[in-house]
């Protein structure tokens, strides 16, 4: 079986198969510990997949991807089910399987971070106690760092920014990915001190950065929460303003799931964020309340396409259709379109074609530290000026 080659060739070594839900629950019964991953079959013996996942013990199958011979439409339907009801699902991957893909979706860091220790991430998450002290005391010592994953003009092929993405290197358990601790730093109310650590970061790499190469632009991700204080706008102004960088240097994420896009508020505080100078961005839009008929009031200047439109859309008609449809309402709102999670040069292409303005995800590069950002931009320049010599 692909999968299994695919499993192993990533050192995975224990593998257990199952033909029949039955089995599978016989084996969750007599296998006490949790598994590093589970690829799940929407049509097994005795039951769907839908209804497995449902009776199945969740926090203990690791990563789940979904499988299945059905149409794209029917396992894109499963998906959105699962994650509504708040099961935790890496992807859905038709058969037969692309090793390469599922390989991608069990290497994601936040999962291989738990594999290499031999653990679910919920395993990890209980061994490692993220409590409110040990938070409070990591933002004391400035153990939360941040990475920057460039962003890429498609039309033209040149830099365009990076987005700014958290780490917490802890004393305790080493490097945590957002997966991690995000949900628990937003329970335990201390988004705000976050966001103003990671913001401040940002901007000393924009005060560092080199002449010579070309300006930069950050993206930083913020919570709906913190908008419902509007001292936050003033905060964030203060750190810009003691570094002498201006707002449109900045473009603040906002998730779109974690809002009612309708809601008043929220549209106060956008609005004055652009009238601060700053930029907007509608992170992984697609997946929550919005839709494009309210694009038409949210003073968004960018919007970041959900990475399962990108997967699915050059082989299947249905996200294709929905991709060409975001794209053009866009653009005839003058709102830059931004592609995530691109990881071929299939992606790239076919979205170029589409005309969608900027690229960010692996076939460009993953998140790098400040250092390694300068030395991926001045390589790549060298490899473009090469080109054209």
């Amino acid at each position: 079986m692909a999968a299994v080659a695919a499993l192993r060739s990533i050192g995975v070594t224990r593998i257990t198969q199952a033909a029949s839900a039955e089995e599978v629950l016989t084996c969750l019964n007599s296998q006490p510990g949790y598994f590093d991953a589970t690829i799940c079959d929407l049509r097994l013996e005795g039951m769907d997949g839908l209804a497995f996942l449902k009776i199945a013990a969740a926090d203990r199958l690791g990563t789940i991807v979904l499988t299945s011979a059905l149409p794209a439409d029917i396992y894109q339907s499963s998906l959105r089910v699962l994650q509504q009801s708040g099961t935790r699902i890496a992807g859905c991957l038709p058969k037969p399987i692309d090793t390469t893909a599922l390989k991608l979706m069990l290497l994601d860091p936040p999962r291989k971070s738990a594999h290499t220790r031999g653990c679910s991430v919920s395993a990890l998450m209980e061994s490692t106690s993220v409590t409110q002290e040990s938070i409070v005391e990591g933002l004391k010592n400035h153990e939360f760092i941040t990475c920057f994953q460039p962003k890429i003009d498609l039309q033209t092929d040149q830099f365009s920014g990076a987005e700014t993405l958290v780490r917490w290197q802890t004393p305790q358990w080493g490097l945590l990915q957002p997966g991690q601790f995000i949900d628990q730093v937003q329970a335990y109310g201390l988004m705000d001190a976050l966001t103003c650590q990671v913001l401040a970061q940002a901007c000393d790499l924009i005060v560092a950065w080199p002449r010579d190469l070309p300006s930069l632009r950050l993206s930083v991700n913020i919570s709906a929460t913190s908008l419902q204080d509007s001292e936050n706008i003033n905060r964030w102004r203060e750190i810009l303003d003691s570094r002498w960088i201006l707002p449109s240097q900045i473009l603040l994420e906002l998730t779109e799931t974690t809002f009612v896009a309708n809601d008043l508020e929220l549209l106060e505080a956008l609005t004055r964020l652009r009238i601060a100078g700053f930029g907007v961005s509608l992170d992984d839009f697609g997946t929550g309340f919005t839709s494009l008929k309210q694009l038409r009031t949210l003073p968004v200047t960018e919007l970041k396409i959900d990475r399962s439109f990108i997967h699915d859309a050059s082989t299947q008609s249905r996200p294709a259709i929905v991709l060409d449809s975001i794209i053009n309402v866009a653009k005839r709102l003058r709102i830059t379109t931004v592609a995530e999670g691109i990881e071929t040069i299939e992606d790239a292409t076919y979205l170029t074609d589409l005309g969608c303005k900027i690229g960010q995800g692996y076939y460009f590069s993953r998140p790098l530290p400040a250092d390694r950002l300068i030395l991926w931009l001045r390589q790549r320049q060298r490899e473009q000026d090469s080109k054209h010599a």
